[in-house]
């Protein structure tokens, strides 16, 4: 991923779910911004840390089109190998997504960042649930980090916390409740 990169004033990585409330890594500066051409979906199974393998809960993934708003976190120079190593382990672990480079608009700039887009190919990759189906997915389904529900309303919470919208995640919640 870093091979031909200019590593000068770091990387960036986009976050849209869980890693902009809980990024887990060392960073130096955050934006807010928005990346063209990818979505983000409930879309996969998640049997361990929000869901169980008899009632699958239902994480993040950026799927292909429209566009998608969330944080760009800068990881400094000196600590790319300890802090994209955390990265990768949380997010690269089962193979589920494709680590990705975007372009990501932020107010001041555009930064080209890493993120991580879903890997049509998983069969964790749930791609066609109406959104009914995904709402009692998230209603009902729970794990070791805690009820898919929670993940959701984190994510939400996160995203009006930074003044950015997602009208589909709104929908979601507006029909659970």
């Amino acid at each position: 991923m870093l091979k031909g990169q200019n590593l000068k004033n770091g990387v960036w990585v986009f976050g849209y779910g869980s890693l902009m409330w809980n990024p887990d890594f060392k960073f130096t500066e955050k934006l807010t911004g928005q990346v063209s051409g990818y979505h983000r979906r409930l879309c996969l199974k998640s049997t361990v840390y929000r869901g169980t393998p008899d009632c699958h809960g239902l994480v993040f993934g950026l799927d292909q089109g429209d566009s998608c708003q969330g944080m760009a976190f800068r990881i400094a120079t000196e600590d790319l190998e300890t802090e994209l190593q955390t990265v990768w382990e949380r997010e690269m672990f089962a193979e589920t997504y494709i680590p990705t480079w975007v372009s990501v608009q932020t107010k001041e700039q555009s930064v080209s960042a890493i993120t991580f887009v879903i890997n049509p190919e998983h069969e964790h990759y749930v791609p066609d649930l109406a959104l009914e189906d995904v709402a009692q997915r998230v209603v009902r389904a729970e794990g070791k980090c805690g009820s898919c529900l929670d993940y959701v309303q984190n994510t939400v919470k996160c995203l009006h916390q930074l003044g950015l919208r997602d009208p589909a995640l709104e929908q979601l919640l507006t029909l659970i409740e």
